[in-house]
């Protein structure tokens, strides 16, 4: 499919709106749990404490890229990260961390 000049395959456009609907979750999911999703990972095995949380809430989710937002000791936000690899992601979010701080810190 051709859109704007460039050319998309069907994979391209799966992922894009895969990561529409993931990235508001991951962002969602670390403002409500005050933790980076990908931690909850641990939290949420068979047998851990917080396992099964994720049935309790359908918009909650499971996977790493979400990063909770704090100012003073409270979480004013959260943002989400996606569309990369893990790495990619990961690196994404760290840098967009670094950054709020550096603002909020001013």
């Amino acid at each position: 499919m051709k859109k704007g000049g460039r050319y998309f395959s069907n994979a391209t456009i799966t992922a894009m709106l895969l990561t529409t609907v993931l990235v508001p979750k991951k962002a969602y999911t670390s403002a409500i749990t005050r933790l980076p999703s990908g931690e909850l990972e641990k939290l949420t095995a068979p047998g851990a404490p917080l396992y099964g949380i994720n049935t309790a809430d359908p918009k909650l989710i499971l996977i790493a890229g979400g990063y909770p937002l704090t100012y003073k000791g409270k979480v004013v936000g959260a943002l989400g990260v996606g569309g990369g690899s893990w790495e990619q992601d990961e690196q994404m979010g760290q840098a967009a961390l670094k950054a709020f701080k550096t603002v909020v810190e001013k």
